[in-house]
């Protein structure tokens, strides 16, 4: 399967590689197997395995947590694009919004605890929940109360 990684790219290129960290673990989404789908991959292109291949939509747009144990990302399994958490070998795969329209574009706080996320298309607001998808506020409100600091 790392052969085909290395080979693939003129047709199907890895998308937004991440690193683990200082692991030699990387995380990428790719249409390697003819949708969208999560890989994990060690640096030294070995161990490659699909996270998600699920055949109901396409797996895109992920963030390590900082600890390293989760990846969220977005879907569009359940028919349009939703915000969804899981462990970093795959399992425990949880949606975490459920609402009409586009959420998309998750990022992890520094410390782990909150996910930033965008709603809508193609205008869009900026929210903010915590890890389990609780709490879901639009961030701008967050600035304006000076509760929110923007992370880098």
């Amino acid at each position: 399967m790392a052969s085909r990684l290395r080979a693939s790219p003129a047709r199907h290129p890895p998308t937004r590689p991440l690193p683990l960290h200082d692991a030699p673990t990387i995380a990428f989404y790719s249409t390697i197997e003819g949708q969208s789908d999560i890989f994990v991959i060690n640096a030294d292109g070995s161990g490659e395995s699909n996270l998600t291949s699920n055949p109901d939509g396409g797996d895109f747009g992920l963030d390590w947590s900082p600890d390293g144990s989760c990846i969220v990302f977005t879907s569009d399994r359940d028919g349009d694009r939703e915000i969804y958490v899981m462990n970093a070998d795959g399992s425990a795969q949880t949606r975490l919004t459920d609402r009409a329209g586009d959420d998309g574009f998750p990022r992890w706080s520094p410390d782990g605890t909150k996910i930033l996320f965008r709603f809508g298309r193609p205008a869009f607001d900026v929210f903010v929940m915590n890890a389990d998808g609780s709490g879901q506020i639009i961030a701008l409100l967050l600035v304006a109360c000076g509760l929110f600091e923007p992370w880098r």
